[in-house]
């Protein structure tokens, strides 16, 4: 995850949510898929087999000297885990739920992709990486991409994305496959435990969400872009809370997995919890549009300002970040109120 300006082309990289209909059903399968046993590690001796998404890479039992990028941070965190370096994006602002939990840990910094600071796109300094020789580089599917993992790979076992099939369940997975490098299964499981009936409550206490309509905005002046797309990771938030989002009229224009709403569709937007990427001047530009005040988000008062941390916390998601996520939204979800009702 990028730590960039959030622009409609940059939003599919930090929000997406679940397919209308799939409600609890999906939830289900969540705490399903978190207590099923990982595929992805051998052990093989003093060390570990891990099968990752763009291959295979062995790694020693416990290891000490830990780059961590992106939700890795979070996942080993979580495991009781200090890593020794950590990769941060430009401008970083540290993260409510890491808040003293890094404290003296080393920062490495991110540099363009292609050289030019116009681009925004951001890859992990391998330079300062190699100088501290390190045991292990972990990160996400996004800080560490193919072209990223073909250079670090040679500095240390690397691992990013581990599941390539199921983006969604992809934090859960790479959490166990973590407390098997760490000898912690069990604290895994726990941590898993714990998320599952976290989301079971929320769920419990706020029956009115239930296949509740939900999308995510990033407004410009005079347009939104809205995305859709079930295979982010961020869907999992809302899926796990038995919500979804409504279908998006097939005639507005795409931009990647980004729908692009005009404000003269202001009507596309009407569902019964809308979040709204509030940095910079992203809110107001929606209350600017013809119509704002009909959304049905408005009339129930379910209309969320969305912090850049709020969405880096349900779009790279791991237990820690998801747990803030939802405390800080309950008291608008407790708001919603499904059409019609």
């Amino acid at each position: 995850m990028k730590n960039t300006a959030l622009t409609l082309g940059s939003l599919s990289l930090v929000a997406a949510l679940a397919l209308a209909g799939c409600g609890s059903d999906d939830a289900q399968e969540a705490e399903s898929a978190s207590t099923s046993a990982s595929s992805a590690v051998e052990h093989t001796g003093s060390h570990v087999k891990v099968a990752h998404a763009l291959g295979e890479v062995e790694v020693p039992v416990n290891p000490q000297n830990v780059v961590a990028g992106g939700a890795a941070i979070d996942t080993l965190l979580s495991l009781g885990v200090t890593p020794a370096a950590v990769i941060v994006p430009p401008e970083y602002t540290e993260l409510p739920w890491r808040e003293g939990k890094l404290d003296g840990v080393t920062r490495i910094e991110t540099i363009p992709k292609n050289g030019s600071e116009d681009d925004q796109r951001y890859v992990p300094d391998s330079e300062q990486i190699a100088a501290l020789s390190p045991d292990l580089i972990v990160g996400d599917q996004w800080m560490i991409d193919e072209a990223a993992y073909a250079g670090l790979s040679e500095i240390a076992p690397t691992i990013g994305g581990i599941d390539a099939d199921d983006n969604t369940q992809e934090w859960r997975e790479q959490l166990k496959v973590f407390g098997e490098i760490f000898d912690k299964e069990d604290e895994a499981q726990k941590v898993l435990d714990e998320d599952s009936e976290r989301f079971k409550k929320a769920r419990e206490d706020m029956p009115n969400i239930a296949n509740a309509s939900a999308l995510v905005a990033d407004c410009q002046p005079g347009v939104c872009g809205v995305l859709a797309d079930p295979e982010d990771p961020s869907a999992g938030f809302f899926t796990d809370l038995g919500m979804g989002i409504p279908p998006l009229p097939d005639d507005l224009e795409k931009s990647g997995a980004t729908t692009i709403v005009p404000d003269v569709r202001v009507d596309a937007l009407n569902s019964d919890f809308l979040a709204v990427v509030n940095e910079g001047e992203g809110m107001g530009n929606l209350q600017a549009f013809t119509g704002f005040d009909y959304l049905q988000s408005v009339q129930n008062d379910s209309l969320y300002p969305a912090s850049y941390a709020f969405i880096t916390a349900i779009a790279t998601p791991s237990a820690p970040s998801r747990e803030w996520a939802l405390t800080e939204v309950t008291p608008t979800l407790k708001k919603v109120k499904k059409f019609g009702a």
